[in-house]
């Protein structure tokens, strides 16, 4: 099993977190915020708590559907994410964004503040995930829902499988295994019973799928490390290591390639349930 706790932005830097923005926000994490924030049926006026808001992609698009009425509160415990979340201007007619730097467990808001409450791609990496979601619940108001998004098996995400699979090949297990850590929580009915400990109700799971497009192609596929908190460790490695890694990234990505991109699909178990 892999330690979560190792799959860290916090201590990674500046650069990792520059580069999940650039390469993995527009093609990944946009497209399944609109989606997450559809299954927990948000509403203008609104207010909602954003938790694990790395640089504030779930946050704006919240911002912008709850309009000026509404409000939008976000977490992180990752400096370098909360930086580049901040440095964004606030979309025409959004409502205002509040960064806070916090844990997931405790959380550094008020009880009983968000209408909603949702936390996309984090919730795996807690150490005390029972915790958490109960600390998600004590920010919601009675009534209010809690929405919380997470990856399915590597197997259902190909890419990403493919390059744990280059992983495991070329460079040191202990390595490698941390980047089984985001798809920890894949098991819908773990995420339930999760939920039920935490004292949720009317919890529905759902297995949705988006595609997958790196329009360009190979080479920029290659880059998904450069977006992990793995690219420190891997930059310590041997120059040949570092190269075998490379070489066999690029020969499992020609499965992929239509034209000129790499295409392939994106699985998340979404779960969505009531204070």
């Amino acid at each position: 099993m892999p330690d979560p706790s190792k799959f860290d932005f916090k201590t990674s830097g500046n650069s990792v977190a520059q580069a999940y923005e650039e390469l993995l926000v527009p093609r990944m994490f946009e497209p399944w915020s609109k989606l997450l924030l559809s299954e927990a049926q948000l509403s203008s006026g609104e207010s909602v708590l954003d938790v694990a808001c790395g640089p504030g992609t779930v946050a704006r698009m919240a911002s912008e559907m709850v309009g000026p009425k509404g409000d939008v509160t976000a977490t992180d415990i990752s400096p370098p994410m909360l930086d580049i979340a901040r440095s964004k201007p606030q979309a025409p007619n959004s409502a205002p964004i509040e960064y806070v730097e916090s844990p997931a467990h405790p959380l550094k808001v008020n009880k009983n503040s968000f209408d909603l409450t949702v936390c996309q791609q984090g919730l795996q990496f807690f150490p005390e995930k029972v915790e958490a979601l109960k600390e998600m619940a004590r920010a919601t108001r009675p009534g209010g829902r809690i929405a919380v998004a997470v990856w399915g098996s590597l197997s259902q995400n190909p890419i990403m499988g493919e390059v744990h699979a280059a992983l495991q090949e070329t460079i040191p297990s202990h390595i490698a295994d941390i980047m089984k850590a985001p798809f920890s929580l894949h098991d819908s009915e773990k995420l339930t019973t999760l939920a039920q400990e935490a004292g949720l109700e009317n919890i529905e799971v759902k297995t949705l799928s988006l595609s997958l497009v790196f329009e360009g192609g190979i080479d920029q596929t290659i880059r998904f490390l450069e977006a992990t908190p793995l690219t420190p460790q891997i930059a310590e490695l041997p120059e040949e290591q570092q190269a075998d890694l490379t070489a066999s990234i690029r020969s499992r990505m020609n499965q992929f390639v239509i034209g000129t991109q790499c295409q392939s699909s994106t699985v998340s178990n979404i779960l969505v349930g009531k204070v």
